[in-house]
């Protein structure tokens, strides 16, 4: 991994070193495992389901990403994609604004970074 690559990582709230040890320290299999996330579809179907009022369909997609973020260390979005998880897992789609906003704006600057450096 170079610096550059490195550095904007850690500017977009990735938490390299942990990800790495789940990928066995293997940077090869984490890029991989990074350029995966961008063709990810659970955002978009989070998105869907919100906008068709479909709970059910927004706690899995939501769950999914939960899940690919923690495993891939992408802690910037980890909180609102937790707090949001968790209004989904209720049956309500009445979710906080801010944590949805928040989610938003970090997973752009994510798939943004991600297209940067790979």
């Amino acid at each position: 991994m170079t610096d550059l690559q490195r550095n904007a990582l850690l500017e977009a709230g990735v938490e390299i070193d942990e990800a790495l040890e789940r990928c066995m320290n293997n940077e090869n299999l984490y890029f991989r495992c990074l350029s995966k996330f961008i063709e990810d579809t659970n955002y978009d179907k989070l998105i869907q389901a919100i906008e068709s009022g479909d709970a059910g369909t927004a706690f899995e997609a939501s769950h999914g990403l939960k899940g690919v973020c923690l495993n891939l260390g992408l802690s910037a979005l980890c909180i609102p994609v937790s707090e949001i998880v968790e209004v989904f897992r209720n049956g309500s789609l009445d979710y906080r604004p801010e944590n949805f906003e928040a989610l938003k704006i970090g997973y752009e600057r994510t798939i943004n970074t991600l297209k940067n450096i790979l």
